[in-house]
C-alpha cells in the first residue's frame, strides 16, 4: 500500500486537491537502493505548482494586507476570511512544496520524515478546508438568521470557531505521526 494512500486515507481525502494520485510511491517504504522517479511527475508540472504556490502566496498576502491597513474591511466575516488566506498562504510555502518533494518521491528511505511531509500536507490542506467551512457557515448563518446573527456570530464565537478549525486540521495531522517509530514491514510498504 502506498504512503500516499495511506495519508488519503486518514485526511478524509483532503490531499487528493493536491494532486497527488494513489498510485504515486513514497519511496521511503521502497526497499531498493536506487530512486525511480515516479511515473508521469515531469518538470511543467512540477512548475506549474510552483507558479501556483507563488500566486498563492502573494493574492493571500494582499487580502491579509487589505484588511489589516482598512479599518471598515475588520469585520467578523472578514476575520474567517483572513484565516482562509492565512491557511491558503502555509498551503503555497509550505503543503505545495512538499507535495512536489512527495510526488518526486522524496524523502528517499526515511520513513519518519516521508510521515512529517505527508502530515503537514494534512494539516494545511484540512485548514484551508475547514476554514472554507467556517466561511459558509457564518454566511449561511448571515443569510437564514439574519436577526440573530449579531448573537450568533459574535466576535468571540468566531475566535472560537477559528481556533477549532486550526485545532482539528492539527489532531487530522497528527494521526500519521502516531505510527511514527514504527519499522517497515518485510515487504518495504505499509499496510
Amino acid at each position: 500500500m502506498n504512503c500516499i494512500l495511506l495519508c488519503v486515507c486518514l485526511s478524509t481525502g483532503s490531499i487528493i486537491s493536491m494532486n497527488i494520485s494513489t498510485r504515486d510511491r513514497c519511496d521511503a517504504f521502497q526497499l531498493s537502493s536506487s530512486h525511480v522517479p515516479v511515473p508521469g511527475i515531469t518538470w511543467p508540472y512540477i512548475a506549474a505548482e510552483l507558479l501556483i504556490a507563488l500566486l498563492a502566496i502573494a493574492g493571500n498576502i494582499l487580502v491579509c494586507l487589505a484588511v489589516n491597513q482598512n479599518r471598515k474591511l475588520r469585520t467578523v466575516t472578514n476575520y474567517f476570511l483572513v484565516s482562509l488566506a492565512m491557511a491558503d498562504i502555509f498551503v503555497g510555502v509550505l503543503a505545495i512544496p512538499c507535495a512536489v518533494l512527495t510526488d518526486l518521491g522524496l524523502p528517499h528511505h526515511n520513513l519518519p520524515l516521508c510521515l512529517l511531509l505527508l502530515s503537514v500536507l494534512i494539516v494545511l490542506t484540512e485548514s484551508s478546508i475547514l476554514s472554507l467551512l467556517a466561511v459558509a457557515a457564518e454566511r449561511y448563518v448571515a443569510i437564514l438568521l439574519p436577526l440573530q446573527y449579531q448573537r450568533i456570530v459574535s466576535p468571540r464565537n468566531a475566535r472560537l470557531a477559528l481556533i477549532l478549525t486550526w485545532c482539528l486540521a492539527l489532531l487530522s495531522g497528527s494521526i500519521p505521526l502516531m505510527g511514527w517509530h514504527g519499522s517497515l514491514p518485510p515487504s518495504g510498504y505499509v499496510s
